[in-house]
């Protein structure tokens, strides 16, 4: 649910400029993921200017002070909770495991693809962002 939050976050910022309005995308890449946020990214323009004052109030919170650290926290909550959970078992079983389902599950695959598919895409919008500020 991360990775899906922060692509909201950068691609929410940008709807009044783009051919095709990104919400659909986004509330689509937290139900069936990754995938279905590259149509948009197709169609996607670039932006060069932002307007903090049309944020919604939720992206509002973000480009506050606290809102990165409000995030980084949840980020690391949620971290922390999976590394107390993997702690209790061994990590070369719980490897062996991953490979295992890698090649017998296509949804462990399709997962994993999404996966990587998503990271890689997602450096255009936050190039784009680091340009704007």
């Amino acid at each position: 649910l991360i990775v899906p939050m922060v692509w909201a976050l950068l691609l929410l910022q940008e709807e009044e400029e783009q051919l095709v309005p990104p919400l659909p995308f986004c509330l689509a890449g937290f139900l069936v993921g990754g995938g279905a946020l590259m149509p948009y990214m197709i169609v996607r323009r670039p932006k060069d200017t932002v307007d903090p004052s049309s944020f919604p109030a939720g992206l509002k919170l973000f480009e506050t002070p606290i809102g990165p650290a409000v995030l980084t926290f949840l980020s690391a909550v949620v971290l922390i909770s999976f590394a107390v959970e993997i702690s209790h078992s061994s990590w070369t079983v719980e490897w062996e495991i991953f490979v295992g389902r890698l090649f017998h599950s296509q949804f462990t695959s399709l997962a994993l693809f999404d996966f990587i598919m998503i990271s890689c895409t997602i450096l255009d919008p936050i190039m784009d962002d680091a340009k704007r500020r």
